[in-house]
């Protein structure tokens, strides 16, 4: 019978220490799994060489996303921390990792619904037109071909200057039409505007939803963040 408790209780309190594990405290964190308390020691990761951004032999078994490992560098890949993300190895970026890359080129997305803006480094971010043709500040300055400046990661300033416009206007025209039916664009004033039994009504932003919650423009200082 004493066989049979001792091999119950020892289960029982494995599952019971494995369910969270506090380092260097008694009391993890209720949100955590691994709780590593300490105020003059660090938390050593797995230290790696990756071969490439795409190398799935280094790290034996199945990789999952998320998956963090710290690359001590190779010719291929720079030092730092990296994680696992849509089939490759992505890194963490940082003020040493950092590239400084600038805006090359605006394009219209295939299926016509997206502005996609492409750095130096090929690393794309895509708007949505809808939501450009809702906002005016964006609209003009855009249109008037002004000077962009997005402050990204660590304040770090990219610049460019938008060129030829057109395709871009025509696209912002085709989403107003949804709201205006026969839409224009009046170069000499910068203003869109639409027709009305014959009659030129040019647009009123406050007709239209301006509130976006992905971007914004700085007046000031030119700045879309």
């Amino acid at each position: 019978m004493i066989k049979k408790i001792i091999p119950l209780t020892a289960l029982f309190f494995s599952g019971y220490v494995t369910a969270q594990v506090g380092v260097g405290t008694k009391k993890p964190a209720d949100a955590t799994m691994l709780d590593v308390t300490a105020t003059d020691k660090g938390v050593l990761l797995p230290r790696v060489n990756l071969l490439s951004q795409t190398d799935n032999t280094t790290v034996k078994g199945k990789l999952i996303e998320s998956l963090l490992v710290y690359n001590i560098g190779s010719s291929n890949l720079k030092a730092g921390f990296y994680y696992w993300f849509e089939n490759k190895w992505t890194p963490l970026m940082s003020g040493a990792t950092f590239t400084d890359t600038t805006n090359k080129s605006f394009t219209i997305s295939e299926d016509q619904e997206r502005l996609v803006i492409t750095d130096t480094e090929n690393n794309k971010v895509e708007l949505e037109i809808k939501d450009i043709a809702k906002n005016s500040v964006f609209v003009t300055n855009l249109t008037e071909n002004s000077e962009f400046v997005t402050k990204l990661v660590e304040n770090k300033e990219f610049i460019t200057k938008l060129g030829d416009n057109i395709e871009f206007i025509e696209n912002i025209i085709n989403k107003l039409e949804g709201d205006f039916g026969n839409v224009g664009y009046d170069k000499d004033k910068n203003q869109f505007f639409y027709l009305k039994d014959g009659k030129v009504n040019y647009i009123d932003w406050s007709d239209l939803d301006t509130v976006n919650v992905k971007f914004s423009f700085d007046d000031a200082k030119a700045n879309l963040v």
